[in-house]
């Protein structure tokens, strides 16, 4: 019931830094000490339901499983972030919100990056990977499209005026292949 009030509040357009307890439980239909008998603030429910709504560790590593075992393109992975995204919003908006003031949030943040990275370079060490150049460097190489996913992610979650979700996707899809083909090391 609190993750589906905290859904509701956000998908009303209310910020989440201005969500109060007392709206989180009266839209959930419970009293204000029953929340805290379930959560210790606002940010562990944020924290909760983001984990629950958006389990992003995993689908890190189903998109990058998939896309290292030659079942899916580039712009197939990144497609499927950018829909998973737009799906949950909300959530990511209030995540990134907090993220740097809340260890939770950020240490579940990085862990999806670092699973994003790891497997990457796993990857790109393997001899299936393409030319020297990419898996001498797999380590940089992998960190960098790892930083590249997370502006892709910010920018998603901004909707600015850089063009749709298509057009950011595209954007990013672009650098990585340049990246993944280059047969020279990239400094």
């Amino acid at each position: 019931m609190l993750v589906g009030a905290l859904s509701q509040l956000l998908g009303d357009g209310i910020s989440f830094s201005d969500i109060t307890i007392e709206q989180l439980a009266g839209r959930a239909g419970i009293s204000r000490p029953m929340f805290y008998y379930y959560f210790e603030d606002k940010v562990a429910l944020l924290a909760h339901a983001f984990e629950a709504a958006v389990p992003l560790d995993l689908h890190a590593r189903q998109q990058v499983d998939t896309w290292t075992s030659g079942k899916l393109t580039v712009s197939t992975v990144l497609g499927a972030t950018a829909d998973l995204i737009e799906r949950d919003r909300d959530l990511f908006a209030a995540a990134m919100q907090v993220s740097s003031s809340d260890e939770a949030i950020s240490a579940l943040l990085h862990r999806t990056c670092d699973t994003v990275r790891l497997m990457l370079t796993e990857h790109l060490r393997s001899p299936q990977a393409s030319p020297t150049a990419v898996s001498a460097q797999a380590d940089s190489i992998a960190f960098g499209l790892t930083i590249l996913v997370r502006a892709m992610v910010r920018q998603l979650v901004a909707e600015n005026d850089l063009g749709g979700p298509r057009d950011i996707v595209e954007a990013t899809t672009a650098v990585w292949e340049r990246m993944l083909s280059t047969s020279q090391p990239v400094h």
